[in-house]
C-alpha cells in the first residue's frame, strides 16, 4: 500500500491488516447488511412488510472499494446506490463491476475524500461503512448531522447507518445490532444519536 495516496496514514496498518476495504467481505456479509437495514426499518415504522418501496430509498456506501455492497443493494433489491472511495482505481473497478452485473443504471461511483465533507446530502436514506475504527469515529459528527436532518421520502423512511465491524464510539447500539458469521454489524438510527446526546457521550 502506498501511504502517499492514503489519507488516513495513522491507521494504515489497521486498515491493511484488518479490514482491507471490501475485498475480503463474504456474500453472507453483503446479505446481512441489507437484511439488517430492512429489518430495522420494519421495526422502526412498525411495518409487517420490511421491503420498502425502492423508489423511496437511496443507499450510499462509504469506502466502497470494488463496489460489491453497492452492487448487491442494486441487484438484489433494485435500490439506487452510490459508492464513495478516495481511490480512482477502486472507483474504476467498481464502475466496471456494476456494468458487468447489469446494474449501471442504478449505481453511481464517485472519487471523494469523505473526511473533507461538511454535510451528507439529505437524499440518502441508508448509509453503510466498512472503514477503520479511527475513521468511523472521525465521521461521527458528519453522520449525526445527516441522521438528525430528518427522514427521507414520501413514506418518511428512517435514516439508518450501518458500520461493518466497528462500533461508533459513544453510540448506544444495545437494541440495534446484528452479526453475521464473520463480523458484527452496528446499525444506528435517530434514537441512537439522541440517546447518546442526552447521555452526554
Amino acid at each position: 500500500m502506498n501511504d502517499d495516496n492514503f489519507p488516513f496514514a495513522d491507521c494504515a496498518e489497521e486498515f491493511g491488516n484488518t479490514t482491507m476495504n471490501l475485498y475480503y467481505s463474504s456474500p453472507s456479509t453483503l446479505a446481512a447488511v441489507s437484511s439488517l437495514l430492512f429489518q430495522t426499518r420494519g421495526a422502526l415504522i412498525h411495518s409487517d412488510t420490511p421491503e420498502p418501496n425502492t423508489e423511496d430509498i437511496q443507499f450510499m456506501d462509504l469506502g466502497c472499494g470494488d463496489g460489491r455492497i453497492v452492487i448487491h443493494m442494486a441487484k438484489a433489491h433494485g435500490i439506487r446506490s452510490t459508492g464513495i472511495d478516495f481511490s480512482p482505481a477502486s472507483i474504476a473497478e467498481a464502475t466496471e463491476n456494476a456494468r458487468l452485473e447489469g446494474v449501471s443504471h442504478l449505481c453511481t461511483f464517485m472519487t471523494e475524500d469523505i473526511m473533507a465533507w461538511e454535510s451528507i446530502p439529505n437524499k440518502y436514506t441508508w448509509i453503510s461503512a466498512y472503514l477503520p475504527k479511527v475513521v468511523v469515529n472521525r465521521l461521527k459528527g458528519l453522520l449525526e448531522r445527516w441522521i438528525l436532518a430528518g427522514d427521507v421520502g414520501a413514506g418518511s423512511d428512517p435514516k439508518l447507518f450501518v458500520s461493518i465491524l466497528y462500533e461508533m464510539k459513544g453510540w448506544d447500539h444495545e437494541k440495534l445490532a446484528g452479526r453475521d458469521e464473520n463480523m458484527t454489524l452496528w446499525v444506528a438510527d435517530r434514537s441512537t444519536v439522541m440517546s447518546s446526546m442526552t447521555a452526554g457521550r
